[in-house]
Formats: structure tokens, sequence, C-alpha cells
């Protein structure tokens, strides 16, 4: 009766391994994703452009 346990636990860290390798994988996409450039013209109310900041 010991060993559908021992395989049930050993399938269950497997698994939990598996999911936290694939999922180290987004950490990383989204790290390269931080550097970039937001272009535009910023508008009012009345909608006209407002100046560049300084």
């Amino acid at each position: 009766m010991q060993k559908p346990n021992f395989y049930r636990l050993a399938c269950a860290t497997v698994l939990i391994a598996l999911g936290l390798i694939l999922s180290a994988g987004n950490v990383f996409a989204q790290a390269q994703g931080s550097s970039g450039q937001i272009t535009g013209i910023v508008r009012d109310n009345q909608g006209r452009p407002l100046p560049a900041p300084r």
C-alpha cells in the first residue's frame, strides 16, 4: 500500500517543479520589456498640445 502514495507524491513533486520552471521563463520575458520609449502628444481639455517637459 505504500507504493501508490510514493508515486503520487513523486508525480506531484515533478509537476510542481515543472510548473515553477516554466513560469520562471515568463518572468525573464517580462523583464526584457522594461526598456522602451513612449511617444505621443499630450493634449489639454480643449485639445491643444501641451509643451514638452524640459
